[in-house]
């Protein structure tokens, strides 16, 4: 994968910083990676539009890579939302999480993987298909932690998951 030309070009302008030092930034964002952000890059990175503060935390504006889908581009239309929502009713109360946080969590999931709406249902409904009740999480947990494992399995397994 190579770096987004668009990003490269963002961060070359910067007079007061190094394009590579909010490169790294850039990176240890998008990666999620538990290190100090430095403020002062932050706070340039915030001024270009390189950034913003989400729901769950910084998210990058401009994709980091070439043919990546940003952040602000990924659209989940309302009936996929309420139908992923749904596949967990009943599991316990409140189990179909609170809307835009789950919204929220779903778009920084399609964002990092690519994966498409009817992929996200399919993989959950066969996750909540063959875990037992108590073992599923809420929709939120789920999306962060168990979602791409659970998409992967399901085409391998079984195409028929997929809607």
């Amino acid at each position: 994968m190579k770096i987004n030309p668009d990003l490269l070009k963002e961060l070359a302008d910067s007079l007061l910083y190094r394009r590579d030092d909010l490169l790294l930034t850039c990176f240890a964002i998008f990666f999620n990676l538990k290190v100090e952000l430095n403020s002062e890059h932050l706070v340039e990175l915030s001024f270009r539009k390189v950034i913003t503060k989400s729901f769950d935390g910084i998210k990058l504006l401009i994709p980091l890579f070439e043919q990546q889908i940003s952040y602000s581009d990924v659209k989940i239309p309302e009936k996929e939302l309420n139908q992923f929502r749904h596949l967990f009713l009943g599991i316990r109360p409140g189990s179909t999480g609170r809307k835009e946080e789950v919204k929220e969590h779903l778009k920084n999931f399609i964002e990092r993987t690519g994966y498409k709406m009817n992929e996200i249902i399919g993989g959950t409904k066969y996750f909540i298909e063959l875990t037992e009740q108590r073992f599923i999480p809420n929709p939120v947990k789920f999306i962060n932690e168990s979602l791409e494992t659970a998409i992967e399995e399901s085409q391998i397994k079984n195409k028929d998951w997929i809607t």
